[in-house]
This record gives structure tokens, C-alpha cells and sequence, in this order.
């Protein structure tokens, strides 16, 4: 969410947050059972991919960038992916941002179970973890001959040198690139406005990625449930 705030700051790129979040926990293409079932969306996983893989950015704008979830495609979505798609894999950029898993989990359960008043959430579901996922799909992505190279980040190497990975991200995925990108003003922006509460008030209340004077190491997860530590 870091590097989409960072993306917002730059008019040419139209930024979308978790799209494809909507048909996985509301639609009755739904693959999570967390969300009230009786709650129901218009879009679906073909709607989605259609305004992201198809159609053109709004405002003159000349970019799509869209942050998902892996585990909201994969992998019950990649047997149909070349359809989302547009059967074009050389139309879209993917790029994937990695956490050292203690990290991500313990955080992903300490929003979930602990901190969760804001969430609204009630238990933990390793499906959300991801990891399984984004190698589901970066698998199938690298198989795929038509397919631009994914770009790999990882986040400890983001905050050691904000400028220097964001700017070898943008240009590797073909993406204009700015320091300015790297600070803004503090509060709410409409791009990041979500049916999900909890999650972005952090990097809404910053003003930008700051460097990092040396790495945090990762929690110790000992303390945890055993369904988190595995």
C-alpha cells in the first residue's frame, strides 16, 4: 500500500486499490466465506478485468496501476486468467512486493485477532496469508511466452533506499518515476477509499517513505497460535 500511496502522487498513473478484493469476498463468484453472504456486489472477476486489462484510463490518464491480494486470483483464477486477460499476456505488467513471512503474518494476525476493533475481523485465515498464492500465480505468469519479466521488490530493501528501489520499479515496469513521489501530504485520498476499514490508516497518516537506518529484524512468533506459526 506504501508503493501505491507513492503511485497516487504521480497524475499520469490511475490508481486502483484491490479490485478484484470486491468479487472474492461479495460477489457469487466469492471464494472467502468471511464476509456477510448476504451482502452482494455488482462486479464480477470479468468486469474487474475489464476495466483494468481493457479499458482505457480515465481523465487522459496514461496508466493503469492496480494493487491486489494474490490470493484474490490464485489459484482458482488461473485456469481462466488468459481470458481475464484479454488472451494478451504482453499487455499487462505484473509485479509482486514479498515480506519476510513473520512479518507479514504476525502483522496479517495481530490485525485480524488483536487490533481488530477497526477491521471488524474475527479470526485468522491462513488462505489470507498469501504466500501459496503469489507462487501460484508467479509460476503460471513466468510460464506464460507472451508474459513481461514480473518485477520482484522486497519491502526491508524498499526502506533502506526509498529513492533507489522505487525508481528501479517504475523503470522496470515501465512507470514514470519522480523523487517527489516519495513524500505527501498527510490524510485520506480518494483512490485508497476501500469497503475495508482498518487496513490503510497507517500509511494514510504518513507523509511519505522514509529511510530506514537498519533493518528490523522479525518478530518472534513463538507466542503465537500454532495455525499462525505454521
Amino acid at each position: 500500500t506504501t508503493v501505491e500511496r507513492a503511485l497516487i502522487e504521480n497524475r499520469a498513473i490511475h490508481v486502483v486499490h484491490e479490485p478484484f478484493g470486491t468479487p472474492y469476498y461479495w460477489s457469487t463468484e466469492a471464494g472467502s466465506s468471511r464476509q456477510d453472504s448476504d451482502t452482494r456486489c455488482r462486479d464480477t472477476y470479468a468486469s474487474v478485468a475489464q476495466r483494468l486489462f481493457q479499458d482505457a484510463p480515465p481523465g487522459g490518464q496514461r496508466f493503469i496501476f492496480s494493487k491486489n491480494l494474490s490470493y484474490y486470483v490464485s489459484p482458482h483464477c488461473i485456469p481462466k486468467l488468459a481470458e481475464l486477460l484479454g488472451h494478451d499476456y504482453s499487455r499487462v505488467h505484473h509485479s509482486f512486493m514479498i515480506r519476510h513471512p513473520a512479518k507479514a503474518i504476525s502483522s496479517l494476525y495481530y490485525k485480524s485477532c488483536v487490533d481488530n476493533e477497526k477491521t471488524g475481523y474475527t479470526h485468522f485465515d491462513p488462505a489470507e496469508a498469501g504466500f501459496t498464492a503469489m507462487a501460484a500465480l508467479l509460476e503460471h505468469l513466468d510460464a506464460a511466452p507472451d508474459c513481461p519479466p514480473s518485477v520482484i521488490i522486497d519491502a526491508d530493501d524498499l526502506l533502506e533506499d526509498p529513492e533507489g528501489v522505487m525508481a528501479a520499479y517504475c523503470d522496470a515496469l515501465g512507470l514514470p518515476f519522480d523523487e517527489s513521489m516519495l513524500a505527501w501530504e498527510p490524510g485520506p485520498v480518494p483512490e485508497l477509499t476501500s469497503p475495508w476499514s482498518g487496513w490503510t490508516d497507517d500509511v494514510q497518516a504518513s507523509s511519505g517513505i522514509r529511510k530506514r537506518a537498519k533493518r528490523s529484524l522479525p518478530p518472534v512468533v513463538s507466542s503465537l497460535p500454532k495455525e499462525v506459526q505454521d
